[in-house]
C-alpha cells in the first residue's frame, strides 16, 4: 500500500463562483475520505493509503478542483520522494530549486 500525503487549497473568498467551489472542496473530501485508509486531522491537509498510484490519485484530484484550485501530493515513505499536483509555476520552480541545492528532498523548506 502506498500512502501519500495530499495538501488542497480551493478557492472560497471572494470567488464569484462560490457553489460551485464548496461543492468542489466537498466532493474533493469525499474522495479523500473514500480511500482504504486515511488521517485527516487539519482542514486541506490529509494522509491517504492506497493501491493507486501517484498518478492515478493526481488524475482523480484534478478533475474534483475548479481551475484556480491547487494541491500537492507528496510521496514521502518511497526510495525517492515523490510529488505531483497543481500549483503556481512559483511553487514548482521553489519545490526543485531546493531539491537541486540541497540534495534530495526539501528538508530545508522554511529558507
Amino acid at each position: 500500500m502506498n500512502y501519500y500525503f495530499v495538501a488542497h487549497s480551493v478557492p472560497m473568498p471572494g470567488d464569484k463562483r462560490v457553489e460551485v467551489c464548496l461543492r468542489a472542496y466537498i466532493a474533493l473530501n469525499a474522495i479523500l475520505g473514500s480511500y482504504p485508509k486515511w488521517m485527516h486531522y487539519m482542514d486541506g491537509l490529509w494522509v491517504i493509503g492506497t493501491d493507486e498510484t501517484m498518478k492515478q490519485v493526481r488524475l482523480r484530484l484534478e478533475k474534483q478542483l475548479p481551475a484556480k484550485g491547487f494541491f500537492l501530493l507528496i510521496w514521502p515513505f518511497h526510495e525517492e520522494d515523490q510529488y505531483e499536483g497543481r500549483m503556481p509555476k512559483e511553487g514548482w520552480e521553489w519545490l526543485n530549486d531546493r531539491e537541486t541545492r540541497e540534495g534530495k528532498g526539501v528538508e530545508n523548506a522554511r529558507k
